[in-house]
């Protein structure tokens, strides 16, 4: 459980900063509806706050359910 949760939180800060990076091709990616929602447009330090409270939050539930199998 530990990986998947590590797993998320990687990918998720690496999107977050990878809206760093403003060069005209991914902007022009990020310009179109399903680019923005999955590349975001700008850098936020409060999204990263977010995704780490979020999966320290939901990961302890994930393996609570998984023990119990429901």
């Amino acid at each position: 459980m530990a990986k998947v949760a590590l797993t998320a939180l990687v990918i998720s800060y690496a999107d977050e900063c990878s809206q760093l990076y403003q060069a005209p091709w991914l902007n022009a990616i990020r310009a179109t509806t399903p680019g923005h929602l999955v590349l975001g447009s700008t850098f936020s330090w409060g999204d990263l706050v977010a995704y780490t409270v979020g999966i320290a939050l939901v990961a302890p539930l994930d393996r609570w359910l998984l023990v119990r199998k429901v």
